[in-house]
């Protein structure tokens, strides 16, 4: 493996140019082509990048791999209103290897009979960044499980994501969940069969007043359904935190795995914060698992597996947009410094484990079509590194969503067959 620093991005980004990637820059906004974000997908096709101009708009189904963002970035993120019984954001069909990303967007969930977020049937990657939803009233009685749900998706990916509000809020559900008994507490974050990574997010539980046959829990953060796993990160941004919801008799957990799969599949690496909810009969846990087929009983408390220390890293953009023709920057960290490292840049959504190797990566090196490989080197003692990268300014370029991987292994010459891979990182190149 080499360790020359490669500080331009020119031959790497060019590599990623392929049929599958448009390049076309859509606008949204007054005096625009588009006046409806829901329009601008309409005219796009898969590789496109959509820029809305600040205001409010409607929400939208998205069914292709785009990006789509605020044209002032975080500074002026766009606000979505949605109409009752239809989620604000649907995005669904997504194939294997494809990609959509959603920047800087901001909306505010009252409607009991539909969720705010609603991702389902995925095959690809579906990735959010500086979204948030405000919990913006009570919600009682509500035909849903919760405020975000993300159902058989490969992978589900947020990075600086609030589900939550200033002030507590009362919420319950009238569905039967399979595998959830009584638990009808309303949660922030559903997931059901589906992978997810979250970096930076803040997840708060309904307060649940009400009883069902004599039962009332608190809204989980974080509930887990069926086949699914979740691996909770932290860089340099803002610590993770999840919270139930209080309950008239038992609290609701900051993680409640749920269901029939026997394997606690969820990992937490960095420093995560976890609150349970309160409840005269008891508390929830911080990780309560059910996996007793459906006949739930308070949670079992149990430890959330942590990463190998020795092991652990992760990569983050300098900003989660890469500007054309401009210089940006890669941070790697990891817990113990003094190591090889490398960083890979790959604008395919592959979902990859490495045997033996705690978290998640996105390198294949299987195929000859893998990751890019931008630069290396060895950490110092500190673990921690900043590359510098220049965007060149190609226009057929901008729309790319782009992902980040490290590597780390021993001081030595070269990586080992199978590294540790760190947490990864993902960005949109803009123009």
């Amino acid at each position: 493996m080499r360790t020359r620093l490669a500080s331009f991005l020119s031959v790497a980004l060019c590599a990623f140019l392929s049929p599958l990637h448009a390049g076309n820059l859509l606008r949204v906004g007054p005096g625009r082509a588009h006046a409806t974000i829901q329009g601008a997908i309409d005219a796009a096709v898969s590789g496109d990048l959509i820029l809305v101009d600040p205001g409010t708009y409607a929400g939208f189904v998205l069914t292709k791999a785009l990006a789509i963002g605020s044209s002032q970035g975080s500074s002026a993120p766009i606000k979505l209103v949605g109409r009752t019984g239809v989620a604000t954001i649907e995005v669904s069909a997504l194939l294997a290897g494809a990609s959509a990303t959603l920047h800087d967007m901001r909306l505010a969930h009252f409607d009991p009979t539909a969720p705010s977020i609603w991702i389902h049937d995925c095959g690809g990657f579906v990735r959010l960044s500086g979204v948030e939803v405000d919990l913006a009233a009570d919600v009682v009685s509500a035909t849903t499980l919760a405020v975000v749900e993300v159902e058989r998706t490969a992978c589900f990916w947020a990075d600086n994501f609030v589900v939550a509000s200033a002030i507590a809020r009362r919420g319950s559900s009238v569905v039967a969940c399979q595998s959830c008994g009584p638990n009808r507490g309303l949660s922030a974050l559903l997931l059901r069969d589906a992978w997810a990574i979250l970096r930076s997010v803040k997840l708060r539980g309904f307060d649940n007043p009400t009883l069902y046959s004599g039962m009332s829990y608190g809204g989980d953060a974080l509930r887990i359904v069926g086949n699914s796993h979740a691996f909770l990160q932290r860089d340099s941004g803002p610590t993770n935190q999840l919270q139930g919801g209080n309950g008239s008799v038992y609290g609701g957990s900051a993680i409640h795995i749920l269901g029939s799969n026997p394997v606690v599949d969820t990992w937490i690496c960095g420093l995560t914060f976890l609150q349970p909810g309160t409840g005269p009969q008891g508390s929830g846990g911080a990780l309560a698992v059910n996996n007793d087929r459906g006949i739930v009983q308070p949670g079992i408390e149990r430890a959330p597996p942590a990463c190998v220390v020795e092991s652990y890293g992760a990569v983050e953009f300098g900003s989660p947009w890469l500007t054309l023709n401009s210089v940006s920057s890669i941070r790697v960290q990891a817990v113990v410094g003094a190591r090889l490292y490398a960083v890979f840049l790959d604008a395919r959504a592959v979902l990859a484990r490495v045997p033996g190797v705690d978290g998640i990566g996105v390198l294949d090196f299987s195929t000859q079509q893998g990751p890019v490989f931008l630069t290396g080197g060895f950490l110092p003692s500190t673990g921690s590194t900043v590359v510098p990268i220049s965007v060149p300014g190609d226009q057929a370029l901008q729309g790319l969503q782009l992902t980040a991987q490290g590597a780390l292994g021993p001081a030595r010459a070269q990586l080992p067959p199978t590294p540790a891979l760190t947490h990864g990182a993902f960005a949109t190149v803009v123009k």
